[in-house]
């Protein structure tokens, strides 16, 4: 925050409630800490066991790309019961790490009150949308909004889907957005903005800028679009 009001820019804060009330499970980070934690990963993950040795640095990176690779392909419910699992396998229980690293309603009430920050919604726990039915999409995203908007007193007009990804956001969760009334919503998917995006204004693409394997020239180079275009074969859109 102070960096970018030192350069005058606005900016955007999607927010999950469930992590604003510091409870829910940022899973990604649960798999984190444990595998930081143990020296052997072992886990079932549908009918295979998995088991790393996790003593180094290397190791323990390998580890845990295998088991968030393998698990992010089955259902959400089974990924959340295996990290819940290794949780429990290096000694903290899952759960309380949103306690640990997360806004609370009154620090958001403050960022709020900064007319250079836009509040958006990001669903009340954090679910790959697509991997649920309508229903339950649904309600994750129209709770969400709600409950920011009741604690934060601000409309809420934009959306974040949660992974973002094809297999978290697709067509079904892009008309979900759009018959609620958000203005925009932001997927994943890589890629710049065109014109053509006027007409798909709830599955925008995105820039991630997160640091990793990240230098002022690869910068440049995912400003400059190029590599988006390849990874999109050309498309300026991508919506299926």
């Amino acid at each position: 925050r102070p960096v970018l009001a030192r350069h005058g820019a606005p900016w955007t804060l999607f927010v999950t409630s469930g992590f604003a009330d510091q409870a829910g499970r940022l899973w990604w980070i649960e798999l984190e800490h444990a595998i930081a934690r143990l020296d052997r990963v072992r886990i079932d993950i549908g009918s295979r066991s998995v088991d790393l040795p996790a003593r180094s640095p290397q190791e323990k990176a390998l580890a845990f790309e295998v088991v968030y690779r393998d698990l992010r392909r089955g259902r959400e419910a089974d990924l959340l019961d295996r990290i819940a699992e290794l949780c429990r396998q290096a000694g903290f229980p899952p759960g309380r790490i949103a306690s640990e690293l997360c806004l609370s309603w009154a620090e958001l009430r403050d960022l709020a009150a900064d007319p250079a920050v836009t509040i958006g919604a990001h669903t009340v726990s954090h679910p790959m949308l697509a991997k649920h039915d309508a229903a339950f999409a649904a309600h994750e995203i129209a709770e969400g909004r709600a409950r920011i908007e009741a604690e934060l007193g601000r409309t809420v007009r934009h959306l974040s889907y949660p992974v973002g990804d094809p297999t978290s956001a697709g067509p079904r969760e892009f008309a979900l957005a759009r018959e609620m009334g958000f203005a925009t919503a932001v997927t994943t998917r890589p890629g710049h903005l065109f014109a053509e995006h006027a007409a798909h204004l709830q599955a925008l693409p995105r820039v991630s800028v997160n640091g990793c394997h990240q230098t002022g020239a690869a910068l440049a180079g995912l400003l400059s679009g190029v590599p988006f275009l390849a990874w999109n074969r050309g498309r300026r859109v991508n919506v299926a």
